[in-house]
């Protein structure tokens, strides 16, 4: 009588091989936009900290002149450079304080990357400052 042997045939390793590389495929291919959609989110997350800097220092002047327009260059730790020129600029903010009609109003706009001709991504607010700061 013939003993039986156990373990699995080369048809069966092989099939599964075959399945193992089906799923590992689908999970790279899903791996570019994961990556894609996290450089968004940090992106994002940085454009709104510069917008609440943008809007304390809004708060904290007490007679901006009437329709006060600013540009202004961040690093990508939101450190806010001097020259607007700067390699080191990654975002751009550009800020119009409204102060012709109750409530005194600004607009800001944060864009990226800051020497874009046509930014990737932007972040839009309209901020109510208060008439009388501390």
């Amino acid at each position: 009588m013939r003993a039986l042997k156990a373990g699995f045939t080369l048809v069966e390793v092989t099939i599964a091989l075959g399945i193992i590389s089906f799923g590992l495929i689908a999970i790279l291919g899903l791996l570019p936009r994961g990556l894609s959609l996290v450089k968004e989110s940090a992106d994002e997350s940085a454009a709104i900290n510069i917008l609440g800097k943008i809007t304390a220092e809004l708060q904290s002047v007490t007679n901006p002149t009437a329709n006060n327009s600013s540009t202004n260059v961040f690093d990508a730790g939101g450190k806010k450079l001097v020259a607007t020129s700067s390699p080191d600029a990654i975002y751009k903010a550009v800020t119009l304080v409204h102060t012709n009609s109750p409530p005194r109003m600004a607009t800001i706009q944060i864009s990226w990357p800051a020497n874009a001709a046509k930014p990737t991504g932007t972040v839009d607010a309209i901020v109510s400052l208060a008439n009388n700061p501390l």
